[in-house]
């Protein structure tokens, strides 16, 4: 997945909770703002891939506070039936790089370069892929459609809900715009999995995050992740994402020239690396595993949730 859709998810599954010692104080659970919880779930409605027929806007990702400081700009175009591209200036520390993704729908390729070395280029049968994937459950297809990019900023936000309290919701001017400052921690069951007490919150673990939304189109303009870069330290700024000039066109509405040429790559003569086969075998591994997994013991087939239609 491309950086700027970076987001550390930290699940119950991958904590490792410890039993406090019975001495220690237990900590009260963060108190949600109703105002906070109702905006953002503005912004989700805002996103919801069945109001979106194309999504054009720029990109920027900053993390400040690593020994060498890393930042990500440029832009992304995504359109139905699984069309997409990404282009992206990355440099860390005084190292540049570019990549970029471009799919249109049959094959979605990725160019990779960094520094003066040659660029690499690589490509994947989306086709082959849905063949696969038409055997798994609804949950593993739409997971693998997020992590390729094809649903946009949604399932970076989408992924706050479950464990993140709203606790308070702000008015600013940022830039030049009126918007709403949300703020978030995580819940009292993932603050306790990550730092049972007495031990200090984790360095370089976000431990609050912070969302700018436009006021008017409650659009996302910016993300913030703070934590502690040191044992008991202060939150300073972790990682600040910006999804910068947006223009939306509903499913329906005529594609424009330009966005027709933009999904299309043609690797000429340079070296191409198939990993169609590579991740079509990939895919069966964990399908069969998943598949695995969900049967009982006297093999009979275990009722399934992942595919029971939303209410």
């Amino acid at each position: 997945m491309a950086s700027f859709l970076f987001f550390p998810r930290v699940t119950l599954s991958q904590a490792s909770p410890q039993t406090p010692p019975p001495s220690a104080p237990s900590a009260s659970a963060p108190k949600a703002d109703p105002k906070a919880l109702e905006t953002f779930h503005k912004v989700l409605d805002q996103l919801d891939p069945k109001k979106i027929g194309w999504l054009e806007m720029g990109l920027w990702e900053e993390m400040p506070c690593l020994p060498l400081r890393f930042q990500a700009d440029g832009d992304y175009l995504s359109g139905p039936d699984h069309r997409l591209r990404l282009n992206l200036k990355t440099r860390l520390g005084s190292q540049e790089g570019t990549t970029s993704v471009v799919s249109d729908g049959v094959t979605m390729w990725t160019i990779a370069a960094v520094g003066a070395e040659p660029r690499t280029i690589s490509k994947l049968g989306l086709r082959e892929v849905d063949e696969v994937l038409k055997t798994s459950s609804k949950q593993l297809r739409q997971e693998i459609y997020q992590v390729q990019g094809f649903q946009g900023v949604l399932p970076l936000f989408e992924s706050l809900a479950p464990q993140m309290i709203f606790t308070k919701q702000e008015t600013e001017r940022w830039q030049t715009n009126d918007v709403l400052k949300l703020t978030a921690v995580w819940n009292a069951e993932v603050s306790k999995a990550q730092a049972p007490p007495p031990n200090p919150w984790p360095q370089l673990m976000p431990r609050e995050c912070r969302i700018l939304v436009d006021a008017k189109t409650y659009w996302p303009h910016r993300l913030e992740l703070w934590g502690p870069t040191a044992p008991r330290g202060p939150d300073i700024l972790l990682l600040a994402m910006e999804f910068r000039n947006p223009n939306i066109l509903k499913p329906g509405d005529k594609e424009p020239e330009r966005y027709s040429r933009a999904f299309s790559f043609d690797p000429g003569k340079e070296n191409v690396h198939d990993s169609t086969k590579q991740q079509v075998e990939r895919l069966s591994q964990i399908i069969a595993a998943m598949a695995q997994q969900s049967t009982p013991p006297n093999g009979s087939a275990a009722p399934s949730t992942t595919n029971s239609p939303r209410p």
